[in-house]
């Protein structure tokens, strides 16, 4: 079994989580993959959101990036709530270089000499198979697509494009690292502004009392009173989950006192835990905007599509991740009486957004789906995502209605869901690989439309 070093990490994104879970399954017993390693040297701190070691092929600095990451010819842009410039190749770098001679430093490294190199990681994006930057190859790149099926191989590929002179490490050499890192201090949050190392985990500690104390009163409170309920199950370790109970009539009250608080509240995106931070996202949206969703603190597809719209009402950049700017305007609306935007006409998403909003239920998805799919509007490589979409959606709903499959349209992509694809590419003779591209888009429309 592979060395996980810790065995469950804490995160400070779900696009980290997302990332390990997606390489774990392809390393083998003689590989190991630690995540939130920190090292300090006379150049600063360096950050390494995931360091894999495969026997035989070499060591990996993985940096990841949420959000829609794309190259603009000049910097690299990470869009969510807000759109930012990143420098994700030469975070990378940096801590290999600070990995190489940390390890060097320590006695059972035995200064080896072995293959190092960088990685990028962006599980929701796609980057063009042609795209390439003198330092920054294709190979170099991990994409949502990349990270479906044989992870590891596409790792070997990175790994052997960047060092192929130095010495692949056996296991003992793999072993060898995780031993001299586990004197590294790991990183349990990152908050990627300006501020020092220092002071973020003054910070990290301080809000870890808050929140044990906020839950300690709330359990107090949950105790005495006989109208709010059971309370829920308690969370799981290193899980930072407030006592809200949703069938309590104190509930609404509740999650507004919390977001008009100065409760920090963290980044979303798509995921499948519960987070008592979603679980207020949507009792506000459902308040002031037409597309409900189940409120239960699951970011899904449904809860995108809401805060695509929301997002839209209020001229923010339209991706449906949360961060500081949608909790502010959340915030000016609910607390600080500010204006409720009205619904927005569709016509006014931004330039080069695509906001799309597709419900299977409605009476409406055959004719919306058939719409989209016969429109101009750009289809992504579709193969295993890691959260669901609305163009699984349209696959799903084209395979039943036109070549017998029995899906579930609910926008994930499944082993059925890659069944019925392969199958279907078979019959319409497209190479069989369960990934929907181009060529199997094109046959999809040609029979729709």
């Amino acid at each position: 079994m592979v060395l996980l070093v810790p065995a469950e990490p804490e995160f400070a994104s779900s696009a980290e989580r997302d990332v390990w879970n997606a390489i774990k399954p392809s390393l083998g017993q003689d590989d190991a993959m630690l995540a939130n390693l920190r090292i300090t040297d006379g150049q600063g701190d360096h950050e390494g959101d995931i360091i894999v070691g495969m026997s035989d092929v070499g060591i990996a600095v993985i940096e990841v990036k949420g959000g829609r990451v794309e190259h603009n010819g000049t910097d690299w842009i990470q869009h969510g709530a807000t759109s930012r410039r990143v420098a994700p190749v030469d975070q990378a770098r940096k801590m290999k270089y600070a990995l190489r001679t940390y390890l060097n430093s320590q006695d059972r490294w035995e200064k080896k000499k072995v293959r190092l190199a960088h990685l990028v990681a962006f599980p929701y994006s796609t980057i063009p198979q042609s795209f390439s930057l003198p330092d920054c190859p294709r190979s170099m790149i991990l994409d949502k697509n990349d990270l479906v099926g044989d992870v590891s191989a596409r790792i070997r590929t990175g790994v052997l494009a960047q060092d192929v002179n130095a010495a692949a490490p056996d296991h003992a050499t793999v072993i060898a690292m995780v031993e001299s890192l586990s004197l590294a201090a790991p990183r349990s949050y990152v908050d990627e502004s300006s501020t020092k190392s220092r002071h973020r985990s003054i910070l990290v500690v301080v809000g870890a009392l808050l929140l044990a104390l906020l839950a300690i009163a709330a359990m107090i409170v949950a105790a005495n009173r006989s109208d709010v309920g059971a309370a829920p199950a308690p969370p799981a370790s290193g899980e930072s989950l407030l006592l809200l109970n949703r069938a309590s009539p104190e509930f609404d009250a509740a999650a507004t006192q919390i977001l008009c608080s100065d409760q920090p509240l963290n980044e979303l995106d798509v995921s499948d835990k519960v987070d008592w931070q979603a679980m207020i996202l949507q009792n506000e949206l459902n308040k002031d905007y037409p597309r409900k969703v189940k409120v239960d603190g699951i970011y899904r597809i449904d809860t995108v599509e809401a805060v695509q719209w929301m997002q839209l009402a209020n001229d923010i950049t339209v991706s449906g991740y949360v961060g500081p700017n949608t909790w502010k305007h959340l915030r000016a609306i609910r607390c600080d009486g500010g204006p409720t935007p009205q619904p927005p006409d569709l016509s006014a998403v931004p330039k080069g957004e695509t906001l799309i909003t597709l419900d299977p239920k409605s009476p409406q998805f055959a004719a919306d789906a058939k719409a989209i799919l016969c429109s101009n509007i750009p289809m992504g490589q579709i193969a295993r995502p890691m959260f669901k979409s609305w163009q699984t959606e349209l696959v799903q709903y084209m395979l039943n209605t036109h070549h017998g499959a029995r899906l579930k349209v609910n926008g994930d992509f499944d082993k059925a869901t890659e069944s019925a694809v392969q199958l279907f590419q078979r019959d319409t003779q497209v190479e069989p690989t369960g990934i929907v591209g181009p060529e199997s888009w094109q046959q999809l429309r040609n029979i729709s439309c």
